[in-house]
């Protein structure tokens, strides 16, 4: 073999880091993107458009509840009322499920139940907007604890 159609070792290794440099950086960005593409989740609306409004639960001295816009928004509060909750607990942000997940900012709780249509109970509104029964015709459960849809 002649000196010009040999390769010089040293040319082959560089040759051979840069373009494993190349593929592990094409990798690594069709991962992050297919990571990312896969974490989003959706936002709670677009899953099932009855996750919109406002939902109480009762179940708990805590009084939690949480309230999802149709633009996606959600807010979730829960106040100290007992020694069974926490203190106070504010969460705003996208209203996002993802696996089987509701997330409100740092929010996160497993979905058990999704938004489904019941007879109408009345739920007792010893809560901020005022004394009174509520009847309300849709329920969701969140990690085993019941919410329910109020009209306001």
């Amino acid at each position: 073999m002649t000196a010009d159609r040999r390769r010089s070792p040293i040319f082959d290794q560089a040759t051979m880091c840069a373009m494993n440099k190349f593929k592990l950086i094409q990798w690594c960005g069709l991962g992050a993107l297919a990571l990312m593409a896969s974490s989003c989740g959706k936002e709670a609306p677009e899953v099932d458009e009855n996750y919109e409004g406002f939902w109480k639960s009762v179940d708990t001295e805590c009084r939690p509840w949480m309230l999802i816009e149709a633009n996606g928004d959600g807010r979730y509060s829960a106040k100290f009322k007992g020694e069974s909750c926490r203190h106070n607990d504010e969460h705003t942000g996208r209203a996002l499920i993802r696996s089987g997940v509701l997330h409100i900012g740092s929010f996160r709780e497993e979905i058990t139940l999704p938004p489904t249509a019941i007879d109408s109970v009345d739920v007792p509104a010893n809560w901020e907007y005022g004394p009174g029964p509520i009847w309300s015709t849709m329920k969701l459960e969140l990690s085993g604890l019941t919410y329910y849809k109020i009209d306001i």
